[in-house]
């Protein structure tokens, strides 16, 4: 696997952040926050 270069994460942000806006109608928003640990907001798990 590849490390992304910053400029092209920085694209992939602008551009998601563009459609965001889209999807709610252009109001504002101050941040997004992205979870990318595969555990389900609403679930429960032992730790070991």
């Amino acid at each position: 696997m590849k490390k992304i270069q910053i400029e092209n994460l920085n694209k992939l942000i602008q551009k998601i952040a563009e459609d965001i806006k889209k999807e709610v109608k252009n109001k504002e928003f101050y941040c997004i926050i992205a979870d990318g640990t595969g555990f389900g907001y609403a679930d429960t798990y032992k730790l070991s």
